[in-house]
């Protein structure tokens, strides 16, 4: 930029500044440099702000960008005020504190002085020195120091890195060097606080990490309990249907037998952060829960319980017939709207499950003569509905766009008569990543195709407003067709598909098998997910999916400190991989000792080879939980990876 150039832009500003130094404090330049720094630091801050708040609205940290922006709004007034009184320090002190505030405030919202905003503190101090001199400057220092002690004093869990003590087990040879060394990480004086927190802790505690009555791993891996997989017995043969899955029941009990059969387990209450659970060998017994689907925690909610009940007076229990019929109440018209104004479509159809709003919406839309590419690692209900659709299905690499456009193009170029279904979803389940929904929908509208959105994990739960992945990437009203289900966040079964035209829904009405020959939601299910659909549009949503978000960042990075690989990005899910099946089931029963419920996820939901354990966080998980769930998960993951080989067993399927 030439210096003419500069003069152009710079002559202006600078009387648009003097315009609050008041004419008093222009006689000397010294106080007059003093005063346009004011002006300046202030002027410029708050014109930066509403951009930094974009950054945190659009991930769904709605109640961070409106602080930001009261903070902005403060910021202003700083000159004004210098105008008004002709005090520079009242004027300077106003700006800093909004600044102070801000960086303070953030850094307690998204987690404590791990935080990414902790290091920003030390910018009121610095503004400080430079706008008022040292004095200034030390008692801003003096302040924001006092803010991180307060920080972490009122949030240990999330402040305070665990210290490590050497193991009383290990030799003093192998201390520098401990391999118990994510057991030994229990801080003294944070177990003296946790046992001062009952309902943190499970009835029966052990809280010294998996050490204590420490299975025989080497006799479970001899004892075939490890090895196999269910896809061995997927299509048992024989003439037999009855007889011939046997061999398939022989495994399972042999796994029961052993503690390594995690799955049909029972829940005896409400699917809260503590619940208490019975199965896979195991006595009832209560421990922190990170297997049910509650993002919000809003299966406990007194608002949606008392919906719920009032529904049941008003209405009864049951919807007793199909929606195409007369299922129909009051409360399922009005979630219709309801889902319609969130997601910014006209329309909609609801489901009595979400598989069957998967499976129905593909089934009724696509004929055999048309095409399905669809995500390699969509859902089984996707999946299978585009197998029952048409013979001409093809997966397209995982959140490949670059693939989608060639599958596209060889399409088009062979078929221009025939539709084109897109199929992919706002937050994988397993992996909890999301696709390029904008690129996406682009290609669809490039190649004459229809894109389709599973929204399941992540409605309600994420996203500005809750409007999910499709809202925080700006595509509300833009996706051809959205479909979801109530049961991760919305404290009921059901589901749904949200689109545009009339005749669309008309066809779901008519030829969605699982929409017109099931009976409709119940009036007490319609209207508990429609109480939910309020609060997680609320300021209390917003409440709530900023603690989904804080917990999943402090599990997220206890775990990766401890070089566990954490899966996807932050979100209500997180999965940590291990890769072998024998691992994740090891590991699965070393934490149900431990009163910690996950779900470890093995074929068929997952591939072979890509074995995991997922958590599912909510809003009520505490950070006392969050550091016990990590602290044993760790200890949980290294032993089994340690563990001996499984030996598979000769039995196969007849």
């Amino acid at each position: 930029m030439s210096d003419n150039s500069r003069q152009q832009w710079r002559g202006p500003y600078l009387d648009a500044a003097h315009l609050f130094v008041p004419v008093q404090l222009r006689q000397e330049a010294a106080v007059l440099a003093r005063a346009e720094n004011v002006v300046n630091a202030a002027l410029m801050a708050a014109i930066a702000g509403p951009g930094y708040a974009l950054a945190y609205w659009l991930p769904g940290l709605e109640l961070a960008a409106f602080e930001i922006l009261a903070c902005c709004f403060i910021m202003l007034l700083a000159p004004p005020l210098l105008r008004l009184s002709g005090s520079i320090v009242a004027a300077r002190d106003l700006f800093l504190c909004a600044l102070f505030f801000n960086f303070t405030w953030l850094t307690w919202h998204l987690g404590g002085i791990r935080a990414p905003t902790a290091s920003w503190l030390v910018t009121a101090p610095v503004l400080a020195m430079f706008l008022g001199g040292v004095a200034s400057g030390v008692f801003w220092l003096a302040m924001s120091c006092a803010a991180v002690g307060a920080i972490w004093t009122c949030l240990p869990a999330r402040c305070r890195p665990p210290r490590s003590r050497p193991c009383s087990r290990a030799s003093s040879r192998q201390r520098p060097s401990c391999p118990h060394k994510a057991i030994c990480h229990q801080n003294p004086e944070d177990a003296m606080r946790i046992e001062t927190l009952p309902e943190l802790i499970p009835a029966a505690p052990r809280d010294t990490g998996l050490d204590a009555a420490p299975p025989d791993l080497p006799a479970l891996a001899a004892s075939g309990a490890l090895g196999g997989s269910v896809a061995l017995y997927r299509q048992p043969r024989g003439p037999d249907l009855l007889r011939r899955s046997g061999a398939l029941e022989e495994w399972c009990q042999l796994r029961m037998r052993h503690g390594v059969w995690p799955y049909a387990r029972k829940l005896d209450g409400p699917p809260a952060a503590m619940a208490t659970v019975e199965g896979d060998g195991l006595l009832p017994s209560r421990g922190i829960n990170f297997a049910s689907q509650d993002y919000l925690s809003l299966a406990s909610h007194p608002a949606v319980q008392e919906a719920a009940m009032r529904a049941l007076a008003e209405c009864g229990p049951h919807s007793a017939g199909s929606a195409i019929l007369l299922g129909n109440s009051r409360h399922t018209c009005a979630l219709e709207r309801a889902l319609g104004e969130l997601l910014h479509c006209e329309h909609t159809v609801l489901f009595p499950t979400g598989w069957g709003a998967a499976f129905g919406a593909i089934t009724a839309l696509v004929h055999s003569a048309d095409h399905v590419l669809i995500d390699s690692l969509a859902h089984a209900s996707l999946r299978q509905g585009a197998a029952a659709a048409t013979r001409n299905v093809a997966a397209f690499r995982h959140l490949d766009c670059d693939h989608v456009r060639e599958l596209l193009a060889g399409i088009r170029a062979i078929d221009t008569g025939g539709a084109i279904l897109v199929v992919t979803e706002g937050l994988f389940s397993m992996d909890a990543d999301s696709p390029d929904l904008p690129l996406m929908q682009y290609l669809c509208r490039e190649y004459g195709a229809t894109l389709l959105v599973d929204v399941a994990h992540d409605l309600g739960a994420m996203g500005p407003g809750g409007g999910g992945i499709i809202a925080a990437q700006g595509m509300l009203g833009k996706i051809d067709l959205v479909m979801g289900a109530f049961s991760k966040t919305f404290a009921s079964n059901g589901g749904f598909v949200a689109c545009a035209q009339q005749s669309v829904r008309r066809q779901l009405q008519l030829f969605a098998g699982t929409h017109m020959f099931s009976n409709a939601l119940s009036p007490v299910q319609a209207a508990t997910v429609l109480e939910c659909l309020r609060i997680a549009g609320s300021l209390e949503g917003d409440g709530l999916r900023a603690a989904v978000l804080r917990n999943a960042v402090e599990l997220r990075a206890l775990l990766a400190g401890e070089g566990l690989k954490c899966i996807g990005d932050p979100s209500p899910i997180v999965p940590v991989w291990t890769g072998l099946e024998s691992a994740t089931r090891i590991a699965g029963m070393l934490l149900a000792r431990e009163q910690v419920f996950v779900n470890p996820m093995e074929c068929p939901g997952v591939p072979l080879g890509a074995a995991r354990l997922r958590l599912q966080l909510m809003a009520q998980h505490t950070p006392g939980q969050i550091r016990r769930a990590a602290r044993l998960l760790v200890s949980a993951v290294q032993r089994a990876n340690m563990a001996p080989r499984p030996v598979l067993r000769q039995t196969a399927p007849a």
